[in-house]
């Protein structure tokens, strides 16, 4: 995440990154504080469940906390960094990189509930807090991402180049 927006945030509006860098670690104390203290009970992880089925019990919260977080984090930030690889080389459009966003747009809101119910079972209240950390911080990225597409589109979207439309970048 914020791999291609943070530095054009950066570049543009001279934000300092140690204010940055804060405001994480102000997230992190909030999530600790507020992370549920409850009596560590491992879920087993049943390896032998079909993908939907993992999908269910991972809304439930009756998956173990890194199973539900670590494989949909690394699965959106492929997903981001793709996306933007591609717009960024003019491979697809402006109107097309929305779509991919909106596209993973739902799929983020399923992850947001699958986390938050399977914090409640984890004994480290330290990988709640990250683990909820990671997915305000998907949010942050789809904030970043529509505040450059309205503010300045020139600055991320190299709106000069022929293969794109370039009334899409206003």
């Amino acid at each position: 995440m914020f791999i291609y927006s943070f530095p054009v945030l950066l570049a543009e509006h001279a934000l300092d990154l140690s204010a940055w860098l804060l405001f994480a670690a102000l997230l992190v104390g909030f999530f600790y504080l507020s992370a549920p203290v409850a009596e560590y009970q491992p879920v087993k992880h049943q390896r032998k469940v079909s993908f939907y089925q993992f999908l269910w019990s991972s809304w439930q919260g009756l998956e173990p906390l890194l199973w539900v977080f670590w494989p949909f984090f690394v699965l959106i930030n492929v997903w981001i960094y793709l996306s933007d690889h591609a717009v960024l080389n003019a491979d697809i459009s402006v109107s097309s990189w929305i779509n991919l966003h909106l596209i993973m747009l739902m799929p983020i809101i399923w992850w947001t509930g699958s986390v938050w119910r399977a914090s409640a079972s984890h004994g480290s209240r330290l990988w709640i807090a990250v683990a909820r950390l990671g997915v305000s911080l998907a949010y942050l990225e789809y904030g970043a991402k529509i505040y450059i597409f309205i503010q300045m589109p020139r600055a991320f979207f190299q709106c000069d180049e022929a293969v794109l439309n370039y009334f899409s970048c206003f």
